[in-house]
């Protein structure tokens, strides 16, 4: 068994996530997301320490959990819903107040990108104007990933889709494979999750990755 069940099970479910991109068979990639999921929920009930601060420890995991729960087939609303607290936590628990520069880089992608899963689209925009995000005046203007999730806060329930399939290509192609490359496969499934399925026209986490395959491939 490993030490940290936490950090194996969200280590595991990074390798899974990279792997299927890469195309290896889904058969071969479900049992170790499966896998993964337990040893998380596992880690969360018992409120597993490990050497990353816990605030943060928490928002990886619940994360994790979240991206295998919808890769098993479940519904990872309840869990995004959980973390946005955890992230809350985890800025009041820096040593130093982030500069908004610092917030928009390091901390805000991963925030507002869990506002639009969990559908608290106020909670996702505001985050974005406090911290000095950019005018977005089209859809045009949206150049990066958190401008992507601060779009689709802007337009809501009121707009479906909220963004367009072209939109996703040009800001999410480059990212996605620099991810991938990198190993940061947990980073990689909550924007496909993200962007293909919860706000896009595919209904399962097969076709999701199926599409993404593609644009790393491309």
């Amino acid at each position: 068994m490993p030490q940290s069940l936490g950090r194996a099970g969200w280590l595991a479910l990074s390798e899974a996530v990279v792997r299927w991109i890469a195309g290896i068979d889904e058969d071969d990639v479900r049992p170790t997301a499966e896998r993964a999921r337990e040893w998380l929920e596992d880690s969360i009930h018992r409120g597993e320490p490990f050497a990353t601060p816990p605030s943060y420890f928490a928002v990886i995991c619940n994360e994790s959990l979240a991206l295998a729960t919808w890769i098993a087939g479940g519904d990872p609303r309840p869990h995004f819903r959980e973390v946005l607290p955890l992230h809350r936590a985890a800025w009041d628990a820096l040593g130093s107040k982030p500069s908004d520069e610092e917030m928009r880089e390091e901390y805000l992608p991963g925030y507002v990108r869990g506002c639009c899963a969990a559908r608290e689209f106020a909670a996702g925009a505001e985050a974005c104007e406090r911290h000095g995000g950019r005018q977005l005046d089209s859809e045009d203007d949206v150049q990066t990933p958190l401008e992507l999730a601060a779009w689709i806060c802007r337009q809501g329930e009121d707009v479906d889709p909220p963004f367009h399939a072209m939109t996703a290509a040009r800001v999410l192609r480059e990212p996605l494979a620099d991810w991938v490359a990198n190993g940061h496969g947990v980073t990689a499934g909550l924007w496909i999750e993200l962007v293909f399925f919860e706000f896009g026209p595919h209904r399962s986490a097969s076709e999701a990755f199926r599409v993404a395959r593609k644009f790393v491939a491309g």
